[in-house]
């Protein structure tokens, strides 16, 4: 019987000394990591009613065509994006989507994670405007339905990137 109280003083103290350490004064902190510096928002676009902000332009121009591409992640990446592009002869013109070539004068093309729009496809209707108004401020504004009747809508003046500096 003696062992018994003997080994119970012991566990009662185990205890009380591990209820001690746990309820110790820790004054250590842990330093906040910082966050990657976000691009600014630069425009928004409306896709099917859900607007999106635009954080990464860029223009490209081959010599006859300017190709343009936006997209809501900072670093440009792939997996959603906006790609419109048209034939410098009608840069500056309010344009019937229905009344010039689809892939000889303009193409879009529209992706993000769940959806994928092809320039191979046509758009239903609708007008685009695209203007050069110095050497890297262009406006693109886009208000077309998508091959399927998904709306599209954009307005956008500002300084864009040249994948080719």
């Amino acid at each position: 019987m003696k062992i018994f109280r003997k080994l119970a003083v012991v566990a009662v103290a185990a205890l009380a000394a591990a209820a001690f350490a746990a309820c110790g004064d820790d004054n250590s902190t842990v330093e906040p990591q910082p966050l990657p510096p976000v691009e600014p928002v630069i425009g928004q676009y409306t896709f099917d009613g859900k607007v999106y902000d635009i954080r990464h332009a860029t223009v490209f121009f081959d010599g006859t065509s300017y190709a343009f591409v936006f997209s809501p992640l900072p670093d440009g990446g792939r997996s959603t994006y906006l790609a419109v592009s048209l034939v410098e002869y009608f840069m500056g013109q309010t344009l019937d989507v229905k009344k010039i070539y689809h892939n000889d004068d303009y193409s879009l093309v529209y992706e993000d994670p769940v959806r994928y729009y092809s320039r191979f496809r046509s758009l239903q209707s609708g007008t685009m405007y695209i203007a050069k108004n110095s050497e890297n401020n262009f406006t693109v504004n886009l208000d077309v339905r998508l091959n399927d009747g998904t709306p599209l809508f954009m307005e956008f003046t500002g300084e864009l990137k040249s994948e080719f500096e």
